[in-house]
């Protein structure tokens, strides 16, 4: 294990001081580190053994606000370091006990970190995010089904107080068909963009209107391909549909790093 020279020149390696982890890296980043500054503008600086890096700063002590701040400052280290080199991303706010729990680290897990920044090297996260843009989501499903649309009129069109049971089972109707209509868009969607992916991960939707929420690996040497397959799968939607890309992101979504020997947690 070696410190890098950025942390002896500034004066910021501290062996007992809390690190905070910004991402493990391919090889060592000494003087690329140079003008970068982290969270509570802490310099950056590396501890890096056989050709693993880790990048981080020293923190006062073991909490850290998740503020936006924050939040932004740790996603700029890693468009930074992504222009650099393959990068590991780690979650905000993980905080190590000092430099033996990241040697620890290291040495327990060297041979996965390797194995991953293998896989993802030359890659990034692109984000694909498509969203119904209808006014209420329910009533344009009961437009669109005429099953839904007969249980619903059997439920509320007598004018009485429909039961609880009445209710649940239209609710699960619902649900039944937007997943439904989900995981047909997913398919369709997939089999045009996934040429031009190494993997897609698909994550949950953060509100009814989502449709679909992926996370796309792409070599950045692909990246126009990608997004020209993106133009092509744009043309299965309709205007109640809205589509948004963005990126490229560190790949979070690819990256599997068990962090209980680096946090101290169980």
């Amino acid at each position: 294990m070696t410190i890098s020279n950025r942390a002896v020149r500034t004066g910021g390696k501290n062996k007992t001081k809390a690190k905070l982890i910004y991402a493990v890296t391919a090889g060592a980043l000494d003087d690329d580190l140079d003008d970068l500054f982290g969270i509570n503008k802490a310099p950056i600086y590396s501890l890096n053994a056989e050709g693993v890096g880790v990048v981080i700063s020293d923190l006062p002590s073991t909490q850290l606000r998740p503020d936006r701040r924050n939040i932004m400052a740790h996603s700029e280290i890693l468009k930074r370091l992504m222009s650099q080199t393959t990068v590991l991303p780690v979650r905000f706010g993980t905080i190590a006990a000092g430099d033996r729990a990241i040697q620890r680290f290291l040495s327990q897990y060297k041979h996965q970190l390797v194995e991953q920044l293998e896989r993802l090297q030359d890659r990034v996260e692109m984000g694909l995010r498509v969203s119904w843009n209808v006014p209420d989501i329910y009533e344009y499903f009961v437009r669109q089904y005429p099953e839904l649309r007969r249980q619903r009129d059997q439920v509320y069109g007598t004018g009485s107080k429909p039961g609880r049971d009445e209710r649940i089972n239209l609710g699960h109707m619902y649900d039944k068909l937007v997943n439904e209509a989900r995981s047909a868009h997913r398919e369709r969607l997939e089999q045009i963009i996934l040429p031009s992916c190494d993997a897609i991960c698909s994550n949950t939707p953060k509100n009814e209107k989502v449709v679909l929420n992926l996370a796309c690996l792409v070599r950045r040497d692909n990246l126009a391909a990608f997004e020209r397959q993106i133009a092509e799968a744009a043309d299965i939607f309709d205007d109640s549909y809205t589509i948004d890309l963005n990126g490229p992101w560190a790949p979070h979504n690819f990256v599997d790093l068990d962090l209980k020997a680096i946090t101290g947690r169980s």
